[in-house]
């Protein structure tokens, strides 16, 4: 018995295999299929000759194999249902070892891979589906023109769909190893907003919104974030919140093409959102009177004011800054700056900037 064995070590050492089919990962063990009697008593002859694990035909069989039952249109990010018995790091070299991986991102119960095309992203799936129990299935982050998709639900194999006649033909070898464990009004707007636009789970809705995206982990200060999303190809405004923002782009493409940029290049984490947010315009006629005093108000009330600095750094002329409960006001060396900063902030932001009255 080997203490200790790497879970992609059974993924390609099975393959070599004569007669090999297929392998069910479980956490102690694997099931491992073979297309006749024969090859299966060979597997475990070698097995026992070979290595120091021990080997025996299975009570019961497993499912052949698994087919998507979601309909999600073809393209090259997978997503791959995972079991928590797995390390990243075995996962990463499973996922590595297929031809065109680019790049993985890990979730608690699910990985998004991405290839560098979509044929060997298809080859993938279909391996995955058919030589192992991980459940694949093209993901819908990457999904273009999605309002005909119906929703994927994420599922796992189910590892109760046995088959008493593969058990019967004793075409199955249970090997028995140990896998590694790894184991104001502004504020009630905003509250009202989370309530109604927080990023639906795949189950509560049946559509994707076309260019409204919903990203949390938010790493970053919020001029680090609006020069990042500004930086998106595509990018029309971003509405900022506690812990979450609304991001809005000028079509379904680009948005699309947001999500997958923000999932495999940063920390964050992205989706549609529920519904297309309807961002609030300043009319001209609240702006007031153009002056060198400029009013901010409607950010996130975990704003500090070492956030409102640095966001102010960005711009020039600035020459004083007071911080109240729900608002701040900044004082500019001219008109023509302070103008400057209202057109900016009210044109892609949610944070409201209107010109204040001097004394």
């Amino acid at each position: 018995m080997i203490s200790h064995l790497y879970a992609p070590f059974f993924f390609q050492h099975f393959r070599e295999y004569e007669g090999f089919r297929r392998i069910s990962f479980h956490q102690d063990y694997v099931f491992v299929c073979f297309g006749d009697v024969v090859t299966a008593a060979n597997a475990i002859t070698r097995i026992h000759t070979e290595t120091d694990m021990n080997a025996a035909y299975a009570k019961h069989g497993v499912a052949s194999n698994s087919t998507p039952t979601i309909q999600v249109a073809p393209n090259p990010i997978l997503y791959v249902s995972i079991f928590p018995c797995f390390g990243e790091g075995e996962l990463l070299e499973i996922f590595s070892a297929y031809e065109g991986f680019d790049s993985c991102r890990f979730f608690p119960m699910h990985a998004l891979v991405r290839f560098s095309n979509l044929d060997t992203a298809k080859r993938a799936l279909e391996d995955l589906n058919m030589t192992t129990n991980l459940f694949a299935n093209y993901s819908t982050k990457s999904t273009k023109n999605t309002s005909d998709q119906k929703p994927r639900v994420p599922s796992r194999l189910n590892q109760d769909a046995i088959s008493m006649e593969l058990a019967q033909s004793g075409l199955q070898s249970m090997i028995n190893s140990k896998l590694q464990v790894n184991q104001p009004q502004g504020q009630q707007q905003q509250q009202l907003q989370q309530q109604q636009s927080l990023l639906s789970p795949a189950i509560a809705s049946n559509t994707a919104p076309k260019c409204t995206i919903h990203v949390t982990n938010l790493d970053k200060d919020i001029p680090t974030l609006l020069d990042f999303f500004k930086s998106l190809p595509g990018f029309s405004r971003v509405a900022f919140y506690i812990d979450y923002a609304f991001v809005i782009f000028r079509d379904n493409d680009s948005a699309s093409m947001a999500i997958e940029t923000i999932l495999f290049g940063s920390r964050m984490k992205a989706n549609f959102a529920r519904s297309d947010y309807t961002p609030h315009i300043v009319p001209h006629s609240a702006l007031g009177q153009p002056s060198s005093l400029v009013r901010i108000s409607d950010y996130p009330s975990t704003t500090t004011e070492e956030d409102l600095r640095l966001l102010l750094d960005t711009f020039p002329g600035v020459t004083g800054l007071n911080v109240f409960h729900s608002s701040c006001l900044v004082t500019f060396e001219s008109v023509e700056a302070a103008s400057a900063l209202v057109d900016e902030l009210n044109g892609c932001t949610n944070l409201t900037c209107v010109f204040g009255k001097r004394k």
